[in-house]
């Protein structure tokens, strides 16, 4: 089998596939992307966080139309991950 490469940094395959964030030690925002200062607090530390795998699907759509070259359909959801 061909090994699986995430397309995203926050991504994480393998046996236990996950998201991971930037937290800020601030105030506990969390970010996907890498920041320089947290957009809540503007405080500049931050730590690595393993988002839960489980939670709820507030809302979702199928996308049936989309930038050129992007395959469709796909879905895209917003998920309230439990907390730890």
């Amino acid at each position: 089998m061909a090994q699986q490469i995430p397309l995203v940094d926050y991504l994480v395959l393998g046996d236990d596939p996950h998201l991971v964030a930037h937290e800020c030690t601030s105030c506990g925002a969390r970010f996907f992307d890498r920041r320089n200062a947290c957009a809540s607090c503007e405080a500049t530390e931050f730590k690595t966080v393993d988002v839960p795998t489980t939670g709820e699907v507030r809302a979702f759509t199928i996308v049936s139309f989309a930038a050129p070259g992007i395959p469709v359909p796909f879905v895209a959801a917003v998920v309230d991950c439990e907390q730890t």
